[in-house]
């Protein structure tokens, strides 16, 4: 009907005003905080109220605020969550990053046995956790909480690295620069993870 863009709007409105007991418009007017002349341009389906007077308009008339808004036209709003971007360990102190690092590796190796190769202060032969396999195969691990990790740094760290190990990853709180990953490929034992690799 022209004129009357939510005319089943209008009726529902109708329907649960009276049902709810509310007999004249003017009294639901009062109610939900409005005038009679909106009132009746709701019911006439004319109008409707704002969506964030619905939830007032609902509990008047002992009605679920979704389905309101639905029959008014409002779309319903759906929370969406990205699970897109990378977690940020760029925020972590370089002491919860290895012990993130640490709890990660051992959700990812569950057979293994995942150490703290020491703290700070402590003789650690370039490496920060290491994974220890039934096998006796271990794999160390260097956590790297860094604004810039450049190809040097690269080549730096695997110099310091002393300790034998079956792979041997740089875990990065950073994006690994193209440089850096061109120069871990020197080393064919040695992996980069960097922070879009941990996420």
């Amino acid at each position: 009907m022209k004129g009357a863009p939510y005319q089943a709007f209008g009726q529902l409105m109708v329907e649960l005003r009276q049902k709810a007991g509310i007999p004249s418009q003017s009294e639901f007017a009062t109610l939900i905080k409005s005038s009679q002349q909106s009132v009746s341009r709701c019911e006439a389906g004319q109008s409707r109220p704002r969506d964030s007077q619905m939830p007032l308009v609902a509990a008047v008339l002992n009605a679920d605020v979704a389905d309101l808004l639905e029959a008014a036209g409002f779309t319903r709003r759906t929370a969406v969550v990205s699970f897109d971007q990378p977690f940020p360990i760029d925020g972590l102190t370089p002491d919860s990053f290895e012990r993130f690092c640490r709890h990660c590796l051992q959700a990812m190796y569950p057979e293994a046995r995942v150490e703290h190769a020491g703290g700070q202060g402590h003789t650690q032969d370039g490496l920060d956790v290491t994974a220890t396999f039934p096998d006796g195969t271990t794999f160390s691990f260097q956590c790297k909480r860094v604004s810039e990790f450049g190809p040097q740094k690269v080549h730096a760290a695997v110099a310091k690295h002393t300790v034998a190990a079956a792979k041997k990853v740089l875990l990065l709180t950073k994006i690994a620069s193209p440089q850096a990953r061109a120069a871990i490929k020197d080393y064919s034992d040695w992996e980069i993870w960097d922070r879009e690799d941990i996420s």
